[in-house]
């Protein structure tokens, strides 16, 4: 009697997610279709591309695949990688001297947050970091892990450039990294926030790095559908001095613990830029926005918190 009574609670929950599913689903990547034809010629692609590739010659894994002249300064001396290509230590035979966190998808809360930035301050923190330039999700790569990176900039520098990649090397006497203001402004979803001029000459200041802290909520939608089936999703659109926008989904909570805002740094390059200058060529940041990616109803409240905040370096 309650096996019956129980499968009926199943069915009335797939019924529930299936009319979810058909009102409110919003894929990550945008509208995705799948026509039938299209599938069947991926397919038929597919699979005779994977028996060629099982007989294909093999890249050879046992050779190190980073160049000379880094795996020379690095030798024998500690490693750790930024954000999640753990296989290229093994690879290159590094050293390997993780952060507790030890990639930089999975860190969404201030707990790990805060270990990975104690172990970069520390005396156990790795000789080197190498650091990508990658997200997931279409997320905003440089504000995956803000307290570790301001740990980076406090403690590391940059050594060598290649690729995708930037070499950074541990200092001795780390940065000290002083709060000196704070500010705490209103906004609304939908609504562009522009940042001041005094900012804005802080944010050029290779001293000082400016930080947002952005505070959302549910409404009783989206509570409900962060429960039951899928959370809300957000967008933020930055634009810089430039005029160029550029747009990247987010995560209420990785918003909440921070993100850098002197400049919008997409290529390694611009890292490197970043760690020497403060500040990168023509990228700093005028303004933000945050959208909803919109269901049927809005899963928001309307009403956000911005919490400017500016630390010096030194």
């Amino acid at each position: 009697m309650n096996f019956a009574k129980n499968i009926k609670y199943y069915n009335l929950y797939d019924y529930l997610n299936i009319l979810s599913y058909l009102l409110f689903y919003q894929p990550v990547f945008g509208k995705i279709s799948f026509p039938i034809a299209d599938n069947l010629r991926t397919k038929s692609y597919t699979l005779p591309q994977y028996f060629k590739d099982i007989v294909a010659e093999k890249i050879d894994y046992s050779k190190p695949n980073y160049p000379k002249e880094v795996l020379s300064i690095i030798g024998n001396k500690s490693v750790d990688i930024i954000p999640n290509e753990i296989s290229e230590i093994y690879f290159n035979r590094l050293n390997y001297n993780p952060r507790p966190a030890i990639q930089s998808y999975f860190v969404y809360n201030s707990f790990l947050l805060n270990k990975n930035q104690e172990k970069y301050l520390s005396k156990t923190a790795p000789d080197f970091v190498i650091y990508g330039v990658e997200s997931t999700d279409r997320k905003y790569a440089f504000g995956d892990e803000t307290q570790t990176l301001l740990a980076l900039l406090q403690r590391y520098e940059p050594t060598k450039m290649w690729e995708n990649r930037l070499l950074l090397k541990k200092k001795e006497q780390p940065k000290t990294l002083k709060l000196v203001n704070q500010t705490k402004h209103i906004s609304e979803l939908g609504k562009t926030y522009y940042f001041n001029r005094s900012a804005k000459s802080d944010s050029i200041n290779k001293a000082f790095i400016r930080i947002i802290k952005v505070k959302t909520s549910y409404n009783w939608l989206g509570k409900l559908l962060n429960l039951f089936f899928q959370p809300p999703q957000l967008n933020m659109t930055l634009v810089t001095e430039d005029g160029k926008k550029s747009s990247y989904r987010t995560v209420p909570i990785l918003l909440s613990k921070g993100l850098i805002v002197n400049s919008k740094i997409d290529k390694i390059d611009e890292v490197k830029q970043f760690f020497d200058q403060g500040f990168v060529e023509n990228k700093t940041i005028e303004s933000i926005q945050f959208d909803e990616i919109l269901r049927k109803k809005a899963g928001f409240d309307c009403k956000i918190e911005i919490l400017e905040e500016i630390y010096e370096l030194k």
